[in-house]
């Protein structure tokens, strides 16, 4: 039964997965940033959806809007499977031209989705897990408010997504959480080395990047670091993109993404906030202040969407309940 769960999640993770690699190439992204877009958008959408559920301390609304999301990608899947196996064919012809840097990234990839599926997928908890475990296996009777009165919640971004498997017993690796997330970090990598170099050494340095021992260990034991090390990988990629065509939804996306890279470490807030001030810096320097001020205000119904996922991102409604009930703000 454990098995068929972890299966159940692995298909439903890659069909989400596979629908936005299409979408994002249907907005002209390039291979490597549709599928850095494409895991990065997940997460956040299933950490969004999980944080509703532990806000209001049933499982019942994160389960309505993800099966909800689901039926909806199923229904529109005519429309994004040509466009997912276009990129798998675009794939292979990278594969084929680029033979040794592509098939060692691919053998790696493969070997460690081996070790993800023939590896126990029950929940082991370590004593660094940032989340008690009766929090994450759903014993949360009450919501953020019961927890607040029992003490500080921590940041809920990546453990919220974590709680996608640890609703049913299971670790987050059986999902394939940092798997997906490794590959996403080399594909950034390549994203941002082509602006520099031939594909050859793009994926050189892409490999070297996928081959640091501390990586390839969360990429099979996924933790909050190697989310929101993803987060950060795809919001720089997002800079490079607004710099060179400033379409507003990047710019949307970006603070998305920055925001999700937010943990309980303290750090974390002033890498965001070095962010967007680097982001704000060459932005104005390139295209000036009247053209960053047009995306900002551009379709301002769709910048009003984005408002309250970025709230529940940028972990106010955590913030604000920590304060109310004496904790620190992040939390522990």
């Amino acid at each position: 039964m454990t098995a068929c769960i972890a299966l159940g999640l692995i298909a439903e993770t890659m069909i989400f997965v596979m629908a936005g690699f299409a979408w994002f190439r249907s907005k002209g992204y390039t291979l490597a940033e549709a599928y850095a877009g494409a895991v990065v958008t997940v997460f956040v959408l299933l950490s969004l959806i999980h944080q509703c559920s532990l806000l209001v301390g049933s499982p019942w609304p994160g389960a309505i809007m993800e099966g909800a999301v689901l039926v909806a990608v199923l229904l529109c899947a005519r429309r994004w499977l040509p466009r997912a196996r276009n990129g798998l064919e675009a794939v292979r012809g990278v594969l084929r031209r680029e033979i040794l840097p592509g098939w060692i990234i691919l053998t790696a990839g493969l070997l460690m989705l081996g070790v993800v599926i023939f590896s126990d997928p029950r929940m082991a908890f370590l004593p660094s897990d940032p989340m008690p475990p009766e929090f994450l296996t759903g014993g949360y009777g009450g919501g953020q408010g019961a927890l607040a009165k029992a003490g500080p919640i921590p940041v809920l971004n990546a453990p919220a997504l974590f709680f996608h498997t640890a609703r049913f017993g299971l670790d987050a690796r059986a999902c394939g959480f940092g798997l997906l997330a490794y590959m996403a970090i080399g594909c950034c990598t390549y994203a941002l080395a082509r602006r520099y170099a031939w594909p050859p050494m793009a994926l050189t340095v892409a490999l070297l990047v996928l081959s640091m021992p501390r990586l390839v260990w969360l990429g099979l034991w996924p933790t909050p670091e190697l989310i929101g090390a993803t987060a950060v990988a795809f919001s720089l990629v997002l800079i490079y993109r607004l710099l060179e065509q400033h379409h507003p939804g990047d710019l949307r996306l970006f603070f998305v993404s920055i925001l999700f890279s937010i943990d309980s470490n303290a750090m974390s807030i002033a890498l965001v906030a070095v962010t967007v001030l680097l982001l704000l810096v060459v932005m104005i320097r390139r295209h000036g202040w009247l053209l960053f001020r047009e995306m900002v205000v551009d379709r301002p119904l769709a910048g009003v969407m984005v408002l309250l996922p970025v709230l529940g991102l940028a972990q106010v409604p955590v913030g604000l309940l920590n304060l109310a009930h004496g904790h620190p703000l992040l939390g522990p």
